[in-house]
């Protein structure tokens, strides 16, 4: 029976690299992958599904907060990837689950698990109830050697504490950082120290 997999990390873990990697093996083998991006992500363009290496392709399908997945669009398909799930709505990964069944089509989602305040994604915490297999991609703290699980946000270079669950940005507005990383820079932001955020 074909699974729902939901593949995890912070930001800078390479799961778009992951993903474009997955839909490269899929395609040599001559099987029909569906690329499926939110469409609010326009960081990289409008269709664009880019890694930080390089690496990019263009969506198949873009989906947006209020969209219903029709099974029949997918018979077919060998797989069906999903890049930035974490901003998909809740119904729309109950939608992927159900393609799972019916017409049977693997369903593979990367994206962040928590956002900027260890807060979990609404389509990040579906996937947690719902997903077959949930498994993490790791990356170490910017500032030590620990995995990395946090993603600390930075407006104007300073540790942000409160501010949209949604806020588009790069290497520039996100540091993927240990608990003890996060908890020390966010707890001296809040009393006002000036943090170093040095990369």
């Amino acid at each position: 029976m074909a699974k729902l997999y939901f593949r995890y990390g912070t930001m800078d873990s390479a799961k778009t690299l992951n993903l474009l990697a997955v839909a490269h093996n899929y395609r040599k083998q001559g099987k029909r992958v569906l690329l499926v991006k939110p469409k609010l992500d326009d960081r990289f363009g409008a269709e664009r599904i880019a890694s930080r290496s390089g690496l990019e392709a263009t969506a198949d399908l873009l989906v947006d907060g209020a969209a219903r997945l029709d099974p029949a669009d997918f018979e077919g398909l060998d797989c069906v990837l999903v890049d930035e799930a974490q901003f998909l709505a809740p119904a729309v990964i109950e939608d992927f689950r159900r393609i799972t069944i019916k017409p049977g089509v693997p369903v593979i989602c990367y994206g962040l698990r928590t956002d900027f305040q260890t807060r979990l994604f609404p389509g990040a915490q579906r996937l947690m109830e719902l997903a077959d297999a949930i498994e993490e991609v790791k990356v170490t703290c910017q500032y030590c050697g620990r995995k990395a699980t946090c993603n600390l946000r930075l407006v104007d270079g300073v540790p942000a504490l409160i501010g949209p669950q949604v806020m588009l940005g790069a290497d520039d507005t996100y540091v993927p950082v240990c608990w003890a990383h996060w908890d020390d820079m966010t707890s001296r932001a809040s009393k006002g120290e000036r943090v170093s955020v040095a990369r």
